[in-house]
């Protein structure tokens, strides 16, 4: 028999090699930026966090550069992985093309099937399990194919598949084997939206008619993502390795990622700031001259009360990115003839952005297109390549760090991962529903917004997926629809939808979903005047919570009784005097016979009297300008 035996004279005493570990890098080092400014370099801090204490304190932030940690994928540089139904796994497919075969287009919904129904499996409600270790108050729910109602009316199934509606208006279930129609007449609907597009759990009756009577639709549930991370934590989804890009975006042992974390924590509470909808050529919602009937003042001053906010606060507080979501213009842009009009709102975006060069030379930018924005197809094809270069070249130069990505992007910042999404989704999720509302009770004390934004929130995650609409409704690159996916889940989902659902922020399942909404609010007062405000949304990356910020900037004094009496005297005789004028013109023709003037007197007289009306009416716009510009100094 062999015995082990220890060696009581090692070469090398344990305390002694303690040092020598600490200087050695991991498999997985500091990752650099993004915008590839700095090269990644061991962090001692992070290996020193291998000891076991996970006390902030002892990890102090200035040991660690979170820039390094920071990443923006753009959806046409992000790998694309097809999920094989044989293997079970995600495996790496050939590179996308915006011009694609029409097999893309035929495997589009079959994965997304195969995605979502792999994830039903794994859940503890779908698992089969011998009668005598069933879990307590648990019954296994059993998925049927369609085709296998064959032959087997009046029974019990439970299917799950995609929802359709035919050109006649039928409503049918489709899977990869068959398609059936359904009677919604008598089907209970829980919380979520249902529509064409839709994968859904549906639970019924076989009928004689060769008709599915559902009794319950329900969406499929979602999957946290600590338990999807668990089977496919390996996966490079959005190709950090391939660019070189180190951290908490590539797969990383379970271990290694808890030093991540606490690397995270040490770091500080560093912010994340996100603004929707910033129409440079923001329309003015107050009376104006009708010779000018734009302008993008209040957008610029909402802009400059933000830079302003956080420009003075001290290096270490100063954000991390600042993320703007367009449409950067109110209407489409159209073919030709508006280049240099849209070049020259983004040159004054650079002109405000000059003031405030703390920012510009600290703080990285990031730009996502919207609807509006170059180049505008009808509708808009999901995903949308970034705003060309030739419109940004000021901008460019003025920020050290700045990147113009695609619509969606995502964002990396340690172990955490934001999708960005600018689309009026909700709207078309509610033109194309096919059922009423919820018929499940709502809770007490929620109003019906909030109640709107759980559903909505509800149904994208549920479905992991961005547009979980057909072909027709949001039309979408073929070979780039994996980029919409939101599986495993991220961190959070901050979006920008500007068809009036306004402003929220919803958990699910350990996601934060976030609609900033509109960045200038007008709000209307009861003296006529507009009240306009600044708002977005901070992101806190240390406690991983999203706050709103709303500031005023058209905030003024109430105007001074006296002085108010006297405009209203002073336009009353202009207009009277207006009013004396006309009145003379016009009775001038009505002179008696015997008096009448040669006609060459008279039609001198009448130049005259039209010129001493012109000259009042300009003293009237005139004091219309004077009222404006009193305006524009109280503010």
């Amino acid at each position: 028999m062999m015995m082990l035996t220890v060696d009581s004279n090692p070469l090398v005493e344990g305390d002694l090699l303690v040092p020598v570990l600490k200087t050695l890098e991991v498999p997985h080092v500091a990752r650099s930026t993004s915008f590839l400014l700095q090269s990644s370099q061991p962090n001692p801090s992070l290996y020193e966090s291998q000891s076991g204490d996970s006390t902030p304190s002892n990890h102090p932030s200035s040991a660690i550069d979170p820039i390094q940690f920071f990443s923006v994928i753009d959806a046409f540089t992000q790998p694309k992985y097809a999920y094989n139904s044989i293997t079970k796994t995600f495996q790496p497919a050939s590179k996308p093309s915006i011009i694609s075969a029409p097999k893309q287009k035929v495997s589009l919904f079959r994965e997304r099937y195969e995605i979502i129904l792999q994830r039903l499996l794994r859940n503890e409600l779908f698992q089969s399990y011998p009668v005598h270790a069933l879990p307590q108050h648990q019954t296994a729910g059993k998925i049927s194919s369609i085709n296998n109602l064959r032959g087997r009316r009046n029974q019990q199934f439970l299917l799950f598949g995609l929802l359709t509606r035919s050109p006649s208006g039928v409503i049918s279930l489709s899977d990869p084997d068959a398609t059936i129609a359904l009677d919604l007449s008598e089907a209970v609907c829980a919380a979520g939206i249902f529509a064409p597009g839709i994968f859904v759990l549906v639970d019924g009756k076989y009928t004689d008619k060769n008709v599915f009577r559902v009794h319950t639709m329900v969406l499929p549930p979602s999957e946290r993502r600590e338990a999807s991370k668990k089977v496919f934590g390996h996966i490079d989804f959005l190709g950090g390795r391939e660019a070189g890009v180190k951290g908490g975006l590539v797969p990383v042992e379970q271990e290694y990622e808890k030093f991540l974390v606490k690397a995270e924590r040490a770091a500080g509470n560093l912010r994340m700031i996100f603004l929707g909808e910033v129409n440079l050529d923001q329309p003015r919602v107050i009376s104006l001259p009708l010779y000018f009937p734009f302008s993008n003042i209040q957008i610029l001053k909402a802009l400059k009360s933000m830079f302003e906010y956080y420009s003075n606060e001290d290096e270490s507080q100063l954000p991390l990115t600042f993320v703007l979501m367009g449409s950067f213009i109110s209407t489409p842009f159209p073919a030709n003839g508006y280049s240099t009009t849209y070049k020259a709102h983004w040159d004054s975006l650079a002109e405000l952005l000059s003031q405030f060069p703390r920012l510009t030379s600290q703080c990285a930018f990031v730009i996502i297109p919207g609807p509006n924005d170059p180049w505008t197809t009808s509708p808009p094809c999901l995903p949308r390549k970034s705003i060309p270069e030739f419109f940004t070249t000021r901008l460019r130069r003025l920020c050290k760090d700045i990147r113009f990505v695609s619509n969606p992007c995502r964002l990396g910042y340690f172990s955490q991962e934001l999708v960005i999404f600018r689309s009026d989704i909700a709207d078309s999720l509610l033109r194309n529903r096919i059922v009423g509302s919820s018929t499940q009770p709502k809770p007490d004390g929620i109003d019906e917004s909030t109640q709107a934004a759980r559903e909505l929130v509800k149904t994208i995650l549920d479905q992991s997926h961005l547009t979980p609409f057909p072909l027709n409704v949001q039309p979408t690159y073929w070979a780039y629809d994996h980029v919409l996916r939101v599986y495993p889940l991220p961190t959070a989902v901050v979006m920008c939808d500007g068809s009036g659902w306004g402003e929220f922020k919803v958990t699910y399942e350990g996601c934060s979903v976030i609609n900033t909404g509109r960045m200038l609010r007008v709000e209307a007062k009861e003296d006529g005047r507009a009240r306009y405000s600044a708002c977005w949304w901070e992101w806190d990356c240390g406690v991983r919570e999203g706050r709103e910020m709303v500031v005023g900037i058209t905030e003024r004094e109430e105007r001074r009784p006296e002085k108010e009496k006297e405009k209203r005297e002073r336009k009353k005789r202009v207009v009277e005097k207006n009013g004396l004028l006309q009145a003379a013109v016009t009775n001038r023709t009505d002179v008696r016979e015997e008096e009448r003037i040669p006609e060459r007197n008279v039609e001198e007289d009448t130049q005259v009297m039209e010129m001493t009306i012109s000259e009042t009416r300009l003293e009237m716009h005139d004091e219309s300008q004077m009222e404006d510009a009193e305006y524009e100094n109280d503010d």
